[in-house]
């Protein structure tokens, strides 16, 4: 590679990293800015409240929905909050009478790691309760309802009457899995139902308008878990949406610059069959399901299902991260995300009511649960256009963990079955590779001779492959196999819940996570990311070589961008990468020699004398 090629391409790393740390230059002084408005604005509420404590008139909401909002008095009375409590062998649930609906989930099953063992809880940090109805999405969330708990049936029941006499009673039924078959527990240990009844006490008929049922709030459960990974989804029709939470930073460069948003969409716009909307994090999910008959007409349908999305972006600082056990984080905090479903309006005669029907999924997004539900839930994961490749490693991840007994073997075994299977691939192409090689001398010869002629430099390329049997594209077909198989192999491991907390030798604790031994000046010091690089380099030097010397030599920063791009995702993604370049290693020196017999090269023709 000569001195421009090389200038160039470290003219250009050099560039990306100065974009890089300008951008999350930027991105930090945004956080410390909304931190302080949050702040300020949280003081405000916390005035107003003070104020409604004392008896004095709240100051007035422009636009206020009339659905569930508290009777018009000079003076109403602060009502402190009631918690109920009920569980099942999968969940505690937290009821909050302030809005109605549940305040936290604590699951039993999930920790957050092995060295507190603090169970997960959804919705920690969330100022609206799941399930909170309202008729503007994130407001009036937290008016106080009356609330009755039948603990015998494993339910609770809120009501609320409004100052036009419409009465919104909301009926919670926990999951009850106790003698149901395992494919039925599946679906339903973390299914809670909401029956949403409205009933009109008044004498006049009442037009209820657009609702909106709130999913809660997601939050990272690391303080280093990327952004991308957090976010609001919807399924339209059949359709899936995902918004994660780099969608609210501010974002472009130079002229094309965004500023930063809060809300999603910036724009409400009409919709119809939305048959779920949910929060989510990396491996955890909050997900509102209208419930239908889905054998009815499309126009019944599109009555029940949601009609709107909205989501909200939050900021939890360090200090709230830490008041509820979480380790402690470097940075002022990091982001959650609210969301919302709407729901239609109806028109209710005196007397009458009307009862809608959800499910309120909370827990682990688990494929072979959300594969038991029935409108599209498995969708939520996204594994993309290898989508179908996941699901079947991710099936066959479980089963293989089910025979050895840990989540690293089945990884190590599985990434080696996958190999196996294109042993046959490989060794063509190396054989094609080291027959290129030996060709080298002959295709500069060629080059030399032609190189004006660049037609006649093709022909006579063509003809020396064709003449030694060398398909030039064979050599790359093991790479292009491989490419469907990695990407559904990341996206796999980046949304297995199963692999967290699973751990791998003396040093990993999580293959979910990073591998992170400790930090230099910051940085930090993952192992199995340097692993996979140093068995990509050995791989590289045993791979005959072929193909242009420049093109040869830019190969080499494989390795780099490997670890640019993997260094800091879970370290069940490098332990299958390194895996697979060991038997690769192991692959080449096995048919060292036998391919290198076969591959003898005809020398060039000699020269006829005149």
């Amino acid at each position: 590679m000569d001195k421009k090629s090389i200038f160039g391409i470290a003219i250009a790393v050099i560039a990306l990293v100065a974009f890089q740390l300008h951008q999350a230059k930027q991105m930090q002084a945004y956080r410390i800015e909304k931190a302080a408005y949050d702040a300020q604005v949280a003081a405000a509420a916390e005035q107003e409240a003070k104020k409604t404590a004392a008896g004095q008139p709240a100051a007035a909401t422009p636009g206020a929905p009339s659905l569930g909002q508290p009777v018009n008095t000079p003076a109403t009375p602060a009502v402190p909050e009631k918690i109920e409590k009920l569980q099942t062998p999968a969940a505690d649930y937290a009821f909050t009478n302030l809005g109605g609906g549940i305040s936290r989930t604590t699951l039993h099953h999930h920790i957050l790691n092995k060295e507190t063992k603090a169970p997960i809880v959804l919705n920690e940090f969330g100022t609206i309760p799941i399930g909170a109805v309202s008729t503007a999405a994130g407001e009036h969330t937290n008016l106080p309802f009356t609330s009755t708990v039948d603990a015998a049936a494993g339910a609770i029941t809120f009501e609320r009457v409004d100052e036009q006499q419409l009465a919104l009673t909301k009926r919670f039924t926990l999951p009850k899995v106790d003698g149901l078959k395992e494919n039925e527990k599946l679906r339903d240990e973390y299914l809670v139902q909401l029956d949403l009844t409205f009933t009109n006490r008044s004498a006049q008929a009442l037009n209820v308008p657009p609702y909106w049922v709130h999913t809660g709030e997601a939050a990272p459960i690391h303080a280093v878990d990327l952004p991308q990974y957090i976010g609001f989804n919807y399924l339209h029709d059949t359709s899936n949406k995902f918004t994660n939470l780099t969608w609210f930073a501010e974002g472009g460069f130079l002229m094309f610059k965004r500023a930063a948003r809060q809300f999603y969409p910036e724009k409400q716009e009409p919709m119809d069959q939305i048959r779920w909307a949910a929060v989510a994090n990396q491996y955890f999910t909050q997900m509102v399901i209208p419930k239908v008959d889905p054998n009815g007409t499309t126009e019944v349908l599109r009555s029940l299902r949601g009609t709107g999305i909205w989501a909200r972006e939050n900021w939890i600082s360090a200090e709230q991260w830490a008041k509820v056990g979480r380790p402690s984080m470097t940075r002022p905090g990091v982001h959650s995300i609210d969301g919302a479903i709407q729901m239609n309006g109806f028109k209710l005669e005196p007397g009458q009511n009307m009862t809608r029907t959800f499910q309120v999924l909370m827990g682990p997004s688990e494929y072979s649960r959300l594969k038991e539900l029935n409108d599209y839930e498995t969708e939520l994961l996204d594994f993309g256009m290898f989508g179908l490749i996941s699901k079947g490693l991710l099936i066959s991840l479980n089963w293989l963990k089910g025979l050895l007994g840990s989540y690293w073997a089945a990884i190590c075994l599985l990434t080696i079955c996958i190999r196996s299977a294109m042993w046959p691939l490989q060794n063509r192409a190396t054989q094609t590779a080291k027959k290129m090689a030996a060709l080298s001398p002959r295709l500069k010869e060629i080059q030399d001779r032609h190189k004006e002629d660049p037609v006649r430099l093709q022909q006579e390329t063509a003809k020396l492959w064709k003449q030694y049997g060398i398909n030039p594209l064979g050599g790359c077909l093991p790479m292009f196999v491989q490419i469907p198989i990695f990407f559904g192999f990341y996206n796999m491991l980046n949304k297995a819940v199963e692999l967290r907390n699973a751990g791998f030798l003396w040093w990993v604790q999580d293959l979910s996570q990073p591998d992170t031994i400790g930090h230099i000046a910051g940085f930090p010091i993952n192992i199995l990311p340097l692993v996979m690089a140093g068995t990509m380099l050995v791989q590289m030097r045993l791979t005959p070589k072929a193909g242009d010397p420049a093109q040869q030599k830019l190969m080499m920063f494989m390795p780099l961008i490997f670890i640019a791009l993997c260094y800091n995702y879970a370290a069940a993604l490098a332990l299958y990468w390194s895996v697979q370049n060991l038997f690769s290693i192991v692959q080449l020196y096995i048919t060292r020699d036998k391919q290198g017999a076969a591959v003898e090269i005809i020398p060039p023709p000699k020269k006829a004398r005149r």
